[in-house]
């Protein structure tokens, strides 16, 4: 199931997608019931039909909805939809930070591991900036190292 802008998730109206990885992607959404923006992470198709992948997948929303730190993604949910499950994340308005390292000199990657903020499937195109602040997010991480 592919999700694209426009379409209906349950009760979440898709305005885009926000990003792709090996393992899923990450869709800006609408909670039409609570009026607020989310982003709702799906595996991949490809990595939906894993076993081992959707019971990871399940610890990970367990996970996330276990903690309470400003750092750290809220985690609002897990649904399905039609057979597909999906986490249900605060949404944190920013830009990959690839698009705000264009031009830097400073290696993304190397910021998040010197704080301890990578996760092992990190990459700079799914790391997102806080336009208010400038403080790195990865999965809902946020960094205490400004990106310059």
């Amino acid at each position: 199931m592919e999700v694209r802008a426009g379409d209906t998730i349950a009760h979440y109206h898709v305005f885009e997608t926000l990003g792709e990885g090996g393992m899923g992607v990450v869709s800006k959404a609408e909670d039409t019931r609570l009026r607020r923006l989310v982003a709702l992470k799906f595996l991949s198709d490809k990595t939906a039909v894993d076993a081992g992948a959707r019971a990871r997948f399940l610890r990970e929303a367990q996970a996330g909805g276990a903690l309470d730190h400003p750092n750290i993604c809220r985690v609002h949910g897990f649904e399905e939809h039609e057979g597909r499950a999906f986490i249900v994340m605060a949404f944190v308005e920013g830009e990959s930070q690839v698009a705000g390292q264009a031009g830097a000199t400073r290696d993304p990657a190397r910021t998040l591991h010197a704080n301890g903020s990578m996760a092992p499937a990190a990459s700079p195109s799914n790391a997102a900036m806080r336009v208010r602040c400038g403080e790195g997010t990865k999965f809902g991480r946020n960094t205490d190292e400004r990106i310059e």
